[in-house]
């Protein structure tokens, strides 16, 4: 369980569909990552999903070690209730989706709709919290789009309703991920409340988290986008805290690294959707290498995690 309250200079992973399953969070966790989040979970899908569902099962999975919340979203009251009862004391703490922006979520009323309703928000908390007994937070964004941003009456109300933290996507719905992440916003919000904030949004270089606890006085930094193919991202924030400076990866430990994540991508969910999985991460990792396009198109290729392997092998003999 986390004590939010004596979170300092505390570095997350956000977050992030298909994306931060439990092989991805294990490497962030090894460069440096103190806390991680589930993807997000479908209270609905929880509770009537047959329990031998196995994707079901492998967006739940733990590492015995890692500290991780698990990460809700709905807006039905009594399905969130029963969903974190069923699951939430499985993990460090709940974190309630009130900003994600993709229309399939909204349209139901969830993520960034039930950030736009304080007093259904209200009542989501409510029930969270009293279904378990680790730490509620929330994650949300500024608002609904420039002329409904609402972030603070919502981080106050979070606040009132005894959330442990609240994370900020410094961005509105609308935006998407679109433009900048408004910090000067965020530190609005620190300001607003006494819980710890989480600041999210634009963290792709050490330098942008720095500035985000500088700027915001943040007790925390989430990063989302700025860790794909890029677990790294971790252990350099830290060296630039510690020591003004940072080493640079090189290649090999980026090759090495993805091919240890297909190593666990493979025992998590089976040969054929780690191979699908995998090209995705592979291309992130070897972004900017020489290269690349041409490795890339073969690793799309690739038939099973074998191929891959070997295709990232070779690379490594031939070129690093």
């Amino acid at each position: 369980m986390i004590d939010f309250a004596k979170m300092d200079h505390t570095l997350c992973l956000a977050p992030m569909a298909g994306i931060t399953d439990c092989t991805f969070r294990q490497l962030c966790m090894e460069y440096g990552c103190d806390h991680g989040t589930t993807e997000m979970i479908s209270a609905n899908g929880l509770i009537m999903s047959p329990k031998e569902n196995h994707i079901q099962r492998q967006l739940m999975e733990r590492l015995p070690e890692e500290i991780v919340g698990v990460q809700l979203f709905g807006c039905n009251t009594q399905m969130m209730f029963e969903a974190a009862k069923m699951v939430g004391d499985l993990y460090d703490f709940v974190d309630i989706n009130m900003g994600c922006p993709s229309q399939k979520i909204v349209q139901g009323g969830s993520g960034a709709a039930l950030g736009r309703d304080r007093g259904l928000a209200r009542i989501v908390i409510e029930a969270v919290k009293d279904a378990v007994n680790v730490p509620v937070t929330v994650k949300m964004r500024l608002g609904w789009d420039d002329d409904n941003k609402n972030y603070l009456d919502l981080a106050v109300a979070a606040e009132e309703e005894g959330v442990a933290a609240i994370a900020i996507h410094g961005r509105t719905k609308v935006q998407m991920y679109s433009g900048k992440a408004d910090i000067e916003a965020i530190a609005k919000a620190v300001k607003a409340v006494s819980v710890p904030v989480i600041a999210n949004g634009d963290i792709f270089t050490p330098e942008d988290a720095v500035r985000m606890f500088e700027v915001t006085g943040c007790k925390a930094v989430m990063v989302g986008r700025g860790a794909m193919g890029n677990p790294f991202i971790f252990r350099q924030i830290k060296q630039l805290m510690a020591t003004g400076k940072y080493d640079e990866i090189d290649p090999e430990e980026k090759l090495q690294t993805a091919l240890k994540h297909t190593s666990l991508m493979l025992k998590l969910k089976g040969e054929r959707v780690a191979t699908y999985e995998m090209r995705k991460h592979v291309g992130w990792y070897i972004k900017g290498m020489r290269g690349a396009t041409d490795l890339r198109e073969k690793i799309n290729k690739a038939e099973n995690t074998d191929a891959i392997c070997q295709l990232l092998t070779d690379y490594i003999r031939s070129s690093v």
